[in-house]
């Protein structure tokens, strides 16, 4: 890419935080997650108003590059959603079937209930 040498310093900054972006959301650090997109909006701000100063040719590719890692980082973040509702709804099945279970006027009966379920 070397139409990329032309902004060094945005792009090897932008390529930190998207890696950064990545892990917490591998991590599930929802917090972080929301710190550092604010941190990427700021960066590929500043990207784009680099890139209208350059060849149509050279901005296309940086922007194309930058879309492609932001949609990395987006369709990880959705599989990771997905993955965690699915977790919450397996969680609610599993009360609901030990309080089902559960004998009459046992001891903790009726505590796995979830109510909100």
């Amino acid at each position: 890419m070397d139409e990329m040498r032309e902004y060094p310093a945005v792009v090897e900054e932008l390529e930190r935080a998207f890696e950064r972006e990545r892990k917490a959301i591998s991590g599930l650090d929802l917090e972080e997650v929301a710190r550092l997109l604010s941190g990427v909006e700021r960066l590929l701000a500043e990207l784009l108003e680099s890139v209208r100063r350059a060849e149509p040719r050279e901005a296309a590719t940086v922007l194309r590059w930058a879309a492609r890692r932001r949609e990395e980082n987006a369709s990880l973040l959705r599989v990771k959603m997905e993955e965690t509702s699915a977790e919450v709804s397996r969680l609610r099945k599993g009360r609901k079937a030990a309080a089902a279970y559960a004998p009459p006027g046992a001891v903790g009966a009726g505590w796995a209930v979830d109510r909100d379920a």
